[in-house]
């Protein structure tokens, strides 16, 4: 039986698979997360023991200083969280009275703590979701992935709906206007990590020509997942055959450092020690 090998090679020449796969993965987990009609940020279809919602960043789901795109807000005149799940048209909503949403308590902008959980209740909205995405299990191995993650295997993907390339179309459906988002999965690697009160946090690097082609700002993206992807290949294969092996939750984007004189521009995100041991932790103290 032919047996994998570890590999390196750079994100450029990564096979058109894994690239693929990579995308599909974390297609199946990532949402836009919208207040009636404005674009919040983004989130990740998780489970915590049985609870199952969307794991996104403080600031995103609780805003710094507009209270009127808050979706901790309860009361009338009601207030929607509103999602997308496919290409067409379509309004998926449900009102934030009927939401739970526990949060860190913030900080600072730089280093939060900047997670939130909302837990979605049995709803149609839940259902609608469940059948076209999928939940990833935190409580799942969480001493194994944590483990996954802080190796130097693979790469980071970082996943969310940048604000830039939020658009306007035509008619559609019934509706007289529609508004459409972009997911993107951006294949790059952690160019720090830091421990610091508890909390783990990497920074990950992008070009800064790719910053100016998203106009120097991925606001839309906080909130959004980390992954990190190992690509495997087979011992007689060659370069370019290379298939996407393990594919582990690895944490949440929170803020941008854009400074033109550092070599890139970067994005810090909340790491493993964050999500599957703080933000667990908070969760099952309040809903338990």
């Amino acid at each position: 039986m032919a047996q994998s090998e570890q590999i390196r090679v750079q994100l450029k020449d990564l096979s058109q698979m894994v690239v693929r796969d990579v995308h599909l993965v974390t297609a199946s987990h990532a949402l836009p997360i919208v207040c009636d009609h404005t674009r919040l940020g983004s989130g990740t279809l998780v489970q915590i023991d049985g609870w199952e919602g969307i794991l996104s960043a403080e600031h995103v789901v609780r805003h710094p200083t507009q209270k009127d795109l808050r979706l901790t807000y309860t009361g009338h005149p009601e207030r929607f969280l509103r999602t997308a799940l496919s290409s067409f048209a379509h309004n998926l909503s449900i009102t934030t009275n009927a939401l739970r949403i526990i949060t860190t308590d913030r900080q600072s902008n730089p280093y939060g703590p900047d997670l939130a959980f909302v837990l979605l209740p049995p709803s149609p909205f839940l259902g609608e979701i469940k059948a076209r995405k999928s939940f990833y299990n935190l409580t799942l191995k969480p001493e194994a992935r944590k483990a996954a993650v802080l190796s130097d295997d693979g790469f980071f993907a970082l996943c969310g709906f940048p604000a830039v390339r939020d658009f306007t179309g035509s008619a559609e459906l019934g509706f007289s206007e529609t508004r459409g988002v972009y997911g993107y999965s951006m294949l790059t690697g952690p160019d720090h990590y830091e421990l610091k009160d508890h909390w783990d946090y990497y920074e990950m690097g992008v070009s800064q020509t790719s910053a100016d082609e998203f106009e120097r700002t991925f606001g839309g993206v906080s909130g959004g997942a980390v992954w990190r992807a190992v690509p495997h290949r087979l011992a007689d294969d060659p370069p370019g055959a290379e298939s996407l092996g393990d594919i582990t939750l690895a944490g949440v984007a929170f803020y941008e450092i854009d400074d033109r004189s550092k070599p890139r521009f970067y994005i810090r995100a909340h790491g493993p020690v964050s999500i599957y041991d703080n933000l667990v932790n908070m969760v099952r103290a309040q809903l338990s």
